[in-house]
């Protein structure tokens, strides 16, 4: 008779667990978790309503949203899509709906109902749930593992899931994994001059970010803040900028094009055009047209008094508005950049390549996500993969 640890009950851990139920394994399957409940983070993403994966189908542009771990996760997300993450969920009877921007929820709203869904699993399978229990150390032994746990009892196991997250870097290296460097991935920019425009949103633009000789690009939407910038788009560009450690003294330099989908040339004909037609108006208000208008209050005067020169500078302004960033803020700190290291893995099995019996799933791993679903559909499906590999 075959037992199995599963070790921390996020997105990795339940789904890993789920799926080991729903196999053929004759044996017992131990939950453990430093919390009172399961699912905690995930009943908090997606501000509460649990932006639980993606509605891209199209796996070569998902996997794009993966500034690291994206070439490992590739037969997982084959194997677990999110159209096969949805469907799954369907099948346990939680309807999901896509949004406008791509993302899934519970067709509830409702992030609890995704932790229902395991609940559900686990209490029809009697998975043995050790809540509010630490691992405080495994050794390696003939039959697999020995945990000992913060109850004070000892637990042998034939195999062992990692899905706790940090909470699993102590053990893992125990076992001569390697850890990554750890850095916040989803993060605000501070801004040496925010310009005063907190609270102002832009629905789309070309965001570049240069430190030294890197450059990161991104495009989508964004907001003002009262220290920086923030949004969407901002946490995708500092998730692939993680690892740049600019600062006041060595600021990165940030350049917004406020109109991705128009050439300069564009931009300049449209203003000419406009000053041509509308004399009388302000020439804040025509710029308005391109940027939120509380950004163009640095230009004065009607259409009909400026000049070429002023003209240019606007439209530089539109396509190449420049920024110094000097630091971090903050942003969606549940996901980190590193992790065990990728390596060491198997992609195919989520198995150590150190220790046999030995498996990963989740944040664990050194794969961070942009916003958007995108990190708990690659807990789903990791843990997944983790899942129906333990049990064979």
């Amino acid at each position: 008779m075959k037992t199995i640890a599963i070790i921390g009950a996020g997105a990795a851990g339940m789904m890993a667990c789920a799926t080991i139920c729903e196999s053929d394994l004759h044996g017992n399957i131990f939950l453990i978790d430093k919390n009172s409940d399961i699912g905690q983070k995930v009943l908090l993403t997606g501000g509460g309503r649990c932006n639980l994966t993606t509605g891209l189908t199209d796996i070569k542009e998902i996997l794009k949203r993966y500034p690291r771990g994206a070439k490992f996760l590739k037969y997982a997300m084959y194997e677990f899509s999110p159209e096969k993450a949805r469907k799954w969920f369907l099948d346990h009877k939680l309807r999901t709906k896509v949004e406008d921007d791509m993302r899934v929820f519970p067709a509830s709203d409702k992030s609890m109902d995704v932790i229902s869904v395991f609940m559900k699993i686990f209490d029809k399978h009697k998975v043995k749930m050790l809540m509010s229990n630490e691992v405080l150390s495994v050794k390696k032994v003939r039959d697999g593992f020995e945990l000992d746990l913060q109850d004070r009892k000892l637990l042998t196991v034939n195999k062992m899931i990692l899905a706790a997250g940090g909470g699993s870097y102590e053990i893992a290296q125990s076992f001569g994994h390697t850890i990554t460097k750890l850095v916040p991935s989803l993060s605000a920019l501070k801004l040496a001059d925010p310009m005063d425009l907190a609270g102002v949103t832009v629905k789309k633009a070309g965001l570049r970010l240069r430190y030294g000789t890197d450059k990161y690009e991104y495009e989508g939407p964004f907001v003002f803040t009262h220290s920086g910038i923030s949004g969407p788009a901002i946490f995708a560009l500092s998730a692939l900028a993680a690892y740049a450690d600019f600062d006041d003294k060595n600021p990165a330099k940030l350049f917004i094009d406020f109109a991705p989908d128009l050439s300069r040339e564009d931009v300049l004909q449209d203003i000419k055009n406009e000053i041509s037609s509308s004399p009388k108006k302000d020439f804040a208000n025509t710029l308005a047209k391109f940027v939120p208008k509380s950004a163009t209050s640095k230009f004065k005067g009607k259409n009909a008094a400026v000049g070429k020169n002023e003209i240019n500078k606007s439209v530089e302004f539109i396509k190449n508005c420049e920024f110094a960033v000097i630091g971090r803020a903050g942003g969606n700190e549940f996901v980190t950049a590193g992790g065990i290291s990728l390596d060491e893995v198997d992609p195919k099995t989520m198995e150590s390549k150190i220790c046999h019996g030995l498996y990963f799933g989740g944040e664990v791993l050194d794969i961070d996500g942009v916003t958007g679903g995108f990190n708990l559909q690659a807990a789903w499906a990791t843990g997944r993969i983790a899942g129906v590999s333990a049990v064979n």
